[in-house]
Parts: structure tokens; sequence; C-alpha cells
């Protein structure tokens, strides 16, 4: 069984990659399912990576941790793209680099989008979570500003989204999973793929609800334009961050009836997800299309673009970390205390949030995710014998951590989350 998935894994990794099924449009190409997109979208890459060829010009960026989505973004932003090198980054200030080091570098870089930070200051923040229920709480796009056209900040925040669009295309590039999901529609418009007023459910599932339902109480036969009226009293306009936003011209003057019902939903979905970010929107893409260009992200959906960046789900389950860890020791020959040390780390992970084994990740491995190619992985776990005053240290390039053999669990588990807490690489 085992030799005839490796032949099979062998045949997408070729045909459907390299050959006839290459091509976006041609239906093997569907049949072959996202292994095979994937496998041509990489191969596709790989002609124009310096990473993949060789070529190894990396680009080099020592980045500021205290002030980590600014100094990020305005040096993504001056980053030259011709030749697409890998990121090699440092930290100022703090000893460590190499691989581990990036990947943490695209792990905090995606968390710090998902903060509270705004930016410019005092402007708004550059992603919020639209959704309203609990399932789609992780899901971001760009946050709508309230900067007129004529403000030098609306210049300065459009650069930081370009800047993010080239994050999201390095991410790609060199195979580094991010733990960040975006609503449909944005995936939808880095690809250049049509989007529809449906990709509001993916958005906000409780509006799209709401536009459900109007679409069908409008079609019952008792319902006439009066009563429409009376019990929706919509005109064709839109409020957002406080301010009315007309969606046809004289639109704040035209009502909305059973008649003209459908051009509003559409209209009102559209500039929700799109017209009230439009700029924002184009600026990820090109940003996005200088590190990745179109031909080779052509055929790719939304959802195969998701899996690309993170996998798909920013979730650290037990069951699986527990199956990604391997254990070694040194300075410890007593079975009883091995056997106690594992029983005790089973235990914290376990009963760990997942934002916990998050950190825990990111502290043994530089990244969040156990999704992606680089993340199917083994993190070795090393009980030392003696210095249980010690705190666990990490090696995140050898994915080694360390820590002394704890005498019990609450010990442990002390000592384990005052490491994990530390995101710099100075005690590691």
């Amino acid at each position: 069984t085992s030799r005839w998935k490796n032949v099979i894994q062998a045949f997408v990794d070729v045909f459907a990659s390299s050959g006839p099924t290459s091509e976006p449009e041609n239906f093997l190409s569907a049949r072959s399912g996202f292994a095979g997109k994937k496998g041509r979208f990489y191969h596709l890459l790989s002609s124009l990576s310096a990473v993949n060829s060789g070529l190894f010009f990396n680009n080099q960026l020592q980045v500021d941790r205290s002030e980590l989505l600014k100094d990020s973004l305005t040096k993504l932003f001056s980053l030259s793209v011709s030749h697409r090198g890998a990121l090699n980054i440092g930290f100022e200030g703090e000893a460590g680099g190499g691989p581990g080091v990036t990947s943490g570098f695209y792990t905090a870089l995606a968390n710090a989008l998902k903060s509270d930070e705004k930016l410019p200051p005092k402007t708004d923040t550059l992603f919020h979570e639209p959704g309203k229920i609990p399932e789609q709480a992780t899901f971001y796009a760009p946050t709508p500003t309230l900067l007129s056209k004529e403000n030098p900040l609306l210049v300065q925040r459009l650069m930081y989204y370009r800047a993010i669009g080239k994050f999201f295309g390095f991410s790609l590039l060199c195979k580094e999973p991010i733990p960040l999901l975006l609503s449909r529609h944005v995936l939808k418009y880095i690809l250049g793929r049509q989007i529809s007023w449906h990709d509001v459910g993916f958005f906000n599932a409780e509006l799209y609800e709401g536009l459900r339902r109007m679409l069908v109480h409008c079609q019952e036969e008792e319902m006439t334009h009066e009563t429409f009226h009376s019990i929706y009293m919509l005109h064709f306009e839109v409020l957002i961050n406080g301010i009315q936003y007309e969606l046809k011209p004289e639109g704040k003057s035209i009502q909305v009836t059973p008649d003209n019902i459908q051009e509003y939903v559409r209209l009102y979905s559209m500039f929700l997800m799109v017209g009230s970010v439009k700029e924002e929107l184009e600026e990820i893409r090109t940003g996005f299309r200088m590190v990745i260009p179109f031909h080779v992200s052509q055929g790719l959906t939304a959802e195969d673009l998701q899996l690309l960046l993170s996998g798909g789900s920013t979730d650290v389950p037990y069951a699986k970390l527990k199956q990604s860890t391997v254990f070694s020791f040194y300075n410890v020959t007593d079975e009883t205390v091995k056997s106690r040390f594992l029983k005790d780390f089973y235990k914290l992970i376990r009963r760990m949030t997942n934002n916990q084994r998050q950190q825990l990740l990111y502290f043994g491995t530089g990244s969040a995710l156990l999704a992606g190619d680089k993340m199917t992985l083994n993190i070795t776990v090393n009980g030392l014998g003696g210095m249980e005053a010690d705190l666990p240290t990490a090696a995140t390039c050898s994915r080694l951590i360390q820590m002394p053999c704890y005498s019990d669990y609450a010990v442990m588990k002390k000592k384990v989350l005052s490491a994990i807490a530390c995101d710099s690489y100075e005690l590691a």
C-alpha cells in the first residue's frame, strides 16, 4: 500500500505539474485536485525563482521587533523583487539567525497583522474580522478607512498594503506558512477571480442570511411595493464607519422595491466587500503579483490559495502536535523519570489552549503552524538530567526543545509557559 501510494504521488508530482494536466483549464487538471494544482504552481514558480533554481540570491532584512509591523512593511515595500530571492531575516539587537529565525518572522508578522495596531498611527488597523459568528471570527479582510483621498496618510497606508501583498507572495515563494486566514473575497481579488454577492456568506454570515431572507420575502405573492417598503424602508445607500455612501447616482432617493431588490443586494454586497476597500485590495494584489506572476497562480481557487498560504487552518490540535513530537534524553537513565516526563508533557500540551500550543510550536520551530511543506516535521524534545531550576531552551533551526526532566507536572507547567512567553531569540 505504501509503495503504491508513493507511485501515485510521484505521478501527480510529475504528470500533473509539468505534463498535459499542467494547463490550468485542462479537465485532467481539475480532476487531479489540489495536489495537482499545487504541483503545477510550484513547477511554474521554480522556473522563475532563484530559490529553487540553485541561484541563491537571498534578500537580507534586519527588522526592529519593537516596531515589527511598521518596520517590516516599510522594508518589504522598498525591497526589490527582480530576482525573487528568499528572505533571510534577522531581528535587530538579537542573537540568532538562519531558517528558524526567518520562519519566526513570518509567524510574528502574520500575527501582527491581526493585532489592534493602527498604521499609520491614529488611523485604523490594517485588517479586521468582519464575521459576526464565532466560526468566522478568525477570517480577516482590509479595514475600511475614513481617510480622504487628499490625506497624505492614505498614500502611506496604501504603501503598507502593497508590502502585505509582497509578504503573501514571499510566503508562497519560500514555502513559509503563515497563521492568517483571509476572507474569501480577498483571496479571489488577489487571484483576479470574479466576486459575487454570495461571497458575503464568507464575509459576514449573519448579513448574508438577512439579505437572503429579504430576497425570499419579496417573492411572496402578497408582497406589494408599499408593504415591502413599510417593512424594510431601504434606499440605495450603505452606512460604513458612520458615513453614508450612495450605491448608485442619487441612491439616497431611490427606494428599494421587489423589482430592484436583486440589484440592491448585489451593489450593497460588492460595496461592503470591495468598493469600500478597493484601493487597499488593489495594492495587495499588486504587491502579490510582484512576487507571484499571474500566470503562475492562474487556475488556483480561493480555497487553493488559502491552503498554500496556511494549510487552511491556524489550529494546532493536540493529537497532531503529539504525533509530530519525538523524544530523546540526555544524562537520564531512570525509566521511571522518563515515563513521568512523557506523561507530564502530554498532559501539559493536552491542557494548553490553542494559542499556547501555537506559542510552544513557535518557540521550538519558529512557526506557529503544523501545516505546509516545511512543517511536515518532527519536533524533538530532549529531556535533560538535573538542572531543574533552568527554563526550557530551543534551537529553532534544528526544531529542538531542551528541558530538564522536572520533578512534577506543576513545575514543568510553570517553566514551559514562562519560556514560550518569550518572543525574542536571546533566551533560546
